[in-house]
């Protein structure tokens, strides 16, 4: 399964093939993006249970958490940290920080993670990802963007509620970490007092539900009240997607101010479930393996009607 369009602030947004968004990488230009975009590409992160298969490579993202809450020291400040390793006879062996290591400090993104062979050679190791197809659809477009694994340490998550059949969303309350950049946060931060954090709901899931639950919606990074033009809008957008045999997301968010030690459980309302923001829709696409076709034809030769069931709903209808 592969993300193939997006569709925030108002229109449609196709997405680079392969060998594009290498060219763009290779590019080196410096890209600035919408904050709508933004926050869609961290809604896709965190209300998500796919994971990488190497939990190992999150150790950059680990370092990157530890830097945001060290807010008072400089992020260019020289490493001083020293690391004691115990090797399987026993040993203490204390290293000092590589470059590497300080550039994981600093967040970067390693181009390469390497594996040296018994012959000196290098060779790059796969990190799968493992999940539901869409949700690693999900991931596997958000890495050719950004770091799913730079993202992710950013938003703790504090409770979520999954998605299943009946409600047909996913729920997820994250911390915000880092000083928040959208756009119904930044009111939030003008009266924030010593003892509060800033958290973020996000969700994700069919699109009929998710807008549902959203009383305004993200455009050219302002935020506008949702009105008939823009749920009629929305709804074309996905059923036209629909139609086309793409797997259809809505997601939203909206930050709120609690105490630090808050609980949240499904029956508490000390965080907002309805009046969210609305950042978008995504459009995915799972191709017919070859064989399918002829697979089909033969059964319609046999007389056997083949009916394909899904959970898309396409103008009122469930296909």
């Amino acid at each position: 399964m592969k993300v193939t369009r997006l569709w925030y602030n108002r229109k449609e947004h196709s997405i680079p093939s392969e060998a594009e968004q290498n060219i763009l990488n290779k590019s080196g230009s410096k890209t600035f993006y919408e904050k709508s975009f933004i926050d869609l590409l961290c809604v896709m992160s965190v209300c998500n249970k796919a994971q990488f298969e190497h939990p190992s490579e999150s150790f950059t993202r680990v370092s990157t958490k530890m830097l945001l809450e060290q807010k008072t020291k400089s992020q260019n400040a020289k490493l001083t940290k020293k690391f004691t390793i115990i090797t399987q006879s026993g040993r203490l062996s204390v290293k000092e920080p590589t470059e590497d290591l300080k550039g994981m400090e600093e967040g970067k993104k390693p181009d390469d993670y390497w594996n040296v062979t018994k012959k000196g050679s290098s060779k790059k190791k796969k990190n799968n990802l493992i999940g539901m197809s869409l949700e690693v659809a999900l991931l596997r477009y958000v890495e050719t963007v950004t770091s799913v694994e730079a993202i992710r340490p950013r938003f703790p998550k504090l409770f979520e509620i999954p998605f299943n059949s009946v409600r047909r969303w996913q729920l997820v309350i994250a911390r915000c970490q880092a000083k928040p950049q959208s756009v119904d946060a930044l009111e939030l931060l003008e009266d924030l007092q010593n003892d509060q954090v800033i958290n973020v709901v996000m969700m994700k899931g069919a699109p009929e539900e998710i807008l549902a639950k959203c009383s305004h919606y993200v455009l050219h990074d302002e935020l506008k009240e949702i009105d008939e033009d823009f749920r009629n809008e929305c709804k074309d957008a996905w059923e036209h997607y629909g139609c086309e045999g793409n797997r259809v997301l809505g997601f939203a968010l909206k930050h709120f101010v609690s105490d630090a030690h808050a609980k949240f459980t499904n029956e508490s309302t000390n965080y907002p479930q309805e009046k969210l923001v609305f950042i978008g829709l995504s459009a995915a696409i799972d191709p017919p393996k070859p064989q399918v076709a002829e697979a089909i034809q033969q059964c319609k030769d046999a007389g056997i009607k083949v009916y394909m069931i899904t959970g898309t709903v396409v103008k009122g209808n469930s296909l």
